[in-house]
């Protein structure tokens, strides 16, 4: 008897589970950045252009990515000093999403 096939069904059956597991979280985590009350400040630049989450419903990939250029942004400082001026414009000066963000109003 060959064991090989046991064990790679075992094997995949495992990864697949970690996958479907991470998922949720992986849900979670974007809900939370796009959100008023997240941590990263994406949310309340969108709401400031008046885009909804629901609005910007299928470019959830685009969203994603500009979520991550958040996270990192080197501009954060200079965004939340944006944020607390009541404005709306300007955010092209400094922020990498502001292709995306354009796009979506």
């Amino acid at each position: 008897m060959n064991i090989l096939p046991l064990i790679a069904v075992i094997v995949l059956g495992a990864m697949a589970g970690t996958v479907l597991l991470s998922v949720p979280a992986l849900l979670g985590w974007y809900r939370r950045a796009v959100t008023l009350e997240g941590p990263y400040p994406f949310g309340k630049v969108m709401q400031r252009l008046a885009i909804s989450a629901d609005g910007a419903a299928g470019r959830e990939y685009a969203l994603t990515a500009a979520v991550s250029q958040c996270i990192t942004c080197d501009a954060a400082a200079r965004c939340r000093d944006w944020l607390a001026s009541g404005g709306r414009e300007g955010v092209d000066a400094f922020c990498p999403n502001s292709s995306i963000l354009r796009q979506l109003t």
